[in-house]
This record gives structure tokens, C-alpha cells and sequence, in this order.
């Protein structure tokens, strides 16, 4: 995908500009040697890109001094996520614009062409997930709706298709902090992304009704099962047997078959998805350590506390305080 900005400026030759400075503390991304600064007479841009096989992910920070428009111009069909993590801007579809608001995300599925985007003064930061085409041809085997809407957009290049805004719950920060937690060559958690791509474009087929639900096939319950485990692990009652009886799967070909696709058992993924919105509830509700223990199913608050202790090395109050210290120490 090439990005080129429209309307932002002449850029200030031999200006040279430090990026850790411009970034707020929300979404702190280490920068890599793939890091470019700009300096425009309307602002600063900030880029980097990271590659693996599937995604690209760009992660931009914009530091405004005027309102100014830009242009995304792809020279393929893309499917986006687009998380904004800071900043209030717009995306101009259909001569209409449409608001992108801090902290939620929205799926695109791009034709060819540009898009217009405009940014008040300020400061903005995104992350944006782009798919690669063998991914949109992956998930097009195993979806022949997705197959449908790739031929529609490809033989319309004026359509683009937009998702309601939705606010950034578990789901999308968990991918985020699994970004943040990675070195400088990171492949981003390519199942997480990929999993979080798969559940908003399920969500797009359904919002389109472009055809009635159909009864879902193995492949399809297991992916609704990761992204459950994923985005509410409290939800289920953690036994290979329940889950089986759930989804409908023998238990042998329930845990074959999840290694199979994910490369991970399904016992270690439960208690590591368990542990990893244990550790979410403890930095940043206002829970007591008793609530979270019922509510992720431990025996009691002893136990929860062990388990916590044993995963991670800190006790949840001396994790819950660190947290906080870091917090008030930022702001």
C-alpha cells in the first residue's frame, strides 16, 4: 500500500526530528531502523512499517499545526483495520465524511484507488493492519462469501466498504499490547491480527446480508472458539468435554485439530488467554482481587493469586501497583 499525503505541505529541507518526543504514553510502539520522519511547514509525520508473510502494519503519528487532508492510495484491493489511538479525524467516503474517533477501529475494504482522510490540528496516531493478497485468497477457500465480495469490489473500483466504528474493547487491546511487548523485528502476532481480521469480516458478510447464515463448518467453529478464548476467557467453562459438547466436536478431533490450525494446544491456549485477561483486569479495573477471581472461575482468591504468582513472578497487588506508579509517573 502506498501512502502519499496531499494538501500537507512543502517538506523543510535538512529538518531532522527525534520521534520518541512527538508520542504520547496511550500506545507507546518501540521504533525500529524501518522508522521515517517528516517534517512539513503544516506538521510532522512519523511512519514505520513492519512485513510478515499475511500483514503489513503501518503505524503512523501525525503532529498537525494546521487542519491538512491527506490521500491513502492503494494499487490493489486491500482489506484494512484501522485502529486510531489517538486523535479525533475523518474519512471522506462517497463525498460524505465519516468521523474516526480515538481509541475504536474500523475495517475498510479498499478498492483500488485513493481515499481522503482529514486531520485537525493536533496530534494522531494509527495503527493500520493490511492484508496481503495471498491472505484474501486463504480465507476466500475456506469462505466463498469473502470470494464474492473480493470479485465485486475488484470489478467496482468506486465502492468502498466501511464498518460502524467500534469501540476498542479486549479484543483489539490485546493485539495492541501484544504489539508493544515485541522486539524491533516483530512478525506482530500474525494469529492474533489474523484471528481479529477473520471475526470483523465475518461481522461485515453478516451487517451486508449478502447471503443467509449457513450452518458453520469445523474450521469455522474452531475460529469462533479462538477468538471467544481470546476476547472473553471468562466466558466459557474451561473443560476440554464443555467445549467439545459446545461446538459440537469430538474432544480428540476438537484438540487435534486446533493444533493442527494454531500450532498451540488448546489446554495451554485456555489457560494462557485466562491468565492474560487476568492480568488485563488487575492493571486496569477497579475490581477487587476477590471480583476477578469469580469472574475468571477460580476457587478463591488464594488460588487466583497463586496462579497469577506462578505465571508471571509478581503477586497481582505488587502488578496492579506497578502499573499505577507507571501511569502517574507518565501523566
Amino acid at each position: 500500500m502506498k501512502v502519499t499525503f496531499y494538501r500537507f505541505g512543502l517538506p523543510e529541507e535538512g529538518k531532522k526530528t527525534d520521534p520518541s518526543r512527538h508520542l504520547s504514553t496511550k500506545h507507546k510502539l518501540p521504533w525500529t531502523p524501518s522508522m521515517e520522519s517528516q517534517r512539513f511547514n503544516s506538521g510532522t509525520i512519523l511512519s514505520q512499517t513492519f512485513e510478515s508473510r499475511k500483514f503489513t502494519v503501518y503505524h503512523f503519528v501525525f503532529i498537525v499545526q494546521q487542519p491538512v487532508s491527506m490521500r491513502i492510495s492503494t494499487d490493489q484491493p486491500v482489506a484494512q483495520l484501522h485502529c486510531t489511538l489517538e486523535g479525533h479525524s475523518e474519512v471522506q467516503l462517497h463525498n460524505t465524511r465519516h468521523p474516526l474517533k480515538e481509541r475504536t477501529y474500523q475495517q475498510f475494504f479498499f478498492p483500488k484507488g485513493d481515499t481522503e482522510f482529514h486531520l485537525p490540528a493536533g496530534t494522531h496516531q494509527w495503527l493500520v493492519v493490511v492484508t496481503q493478497p495471498a491472505f484474501l485468497e486463504e480465507f476466500a477457500e475456506h469462505n466463498t462469501h469473502a470470494k464474492e465480495l473480493m470479485d465485486r469490489v475488484q470489478n467496482n473500483g468506486t465502492v468502498i466498504h466501511p464498518l460502524s466504528a467500534a469501540t476498542m474493547g479486549y479484543e483489539a487491546q490485546h493485539v495492541l499490547e501484544q504489539l508493544t511487548d515485541l522486539t524491533p523485528h516483530p512478525f506482530y502476532a500474525t494469529l492474533d491480527i489474523r484471528t481479529l481480521l477473520e471475526k470483523l469480516y465475518r461481522q461485515y458478510l453478516s451487517d451486508a446480508k449478502l447471503h443467509p447464515v449457513q450452518p458453520p463448518d469445523e474450521y469455522t467453529k474452531l475460529q469462533e472458539l479462538r477468538w471467544q478464548l481470546r476476547t472473553q476467557p471468562n466466558a466459557h467453562i474451561h473443560t476440554i468435554k464443555y467445549i467439545a459438547s459446545k461446538y459440537a466436536i469430538p474432544g480428540k478431533n476438537l484438540t487435534r485439530l486446533y493444533y493442527t490450525l494454531y500450532g498451540v494446544s488448546l489446554e495451554k491456549e485456555i489457560r494462557d488467554q485466562l491468565m492474560k485477561y487476568a492480568v488485563f483486569l488487575i492493571k486496569t479495573s477497579e475490581k477487587t482481587f476477590e471480583d476477578i477471581s469469580d469472574e475468571l472461575g477460580y476457587a478463591d482468591r488464594h488460588c487466583f493469586t497463586r496462579a497469577v504468582t506462578r505465571k508471571t513472578g509478581k503477586t497481582p497487588s505488587s502488578i496492579r501497583k506497578e502499573y499505577r506508579d507507571e501511569r502517574n509517573y507518565l501523566s
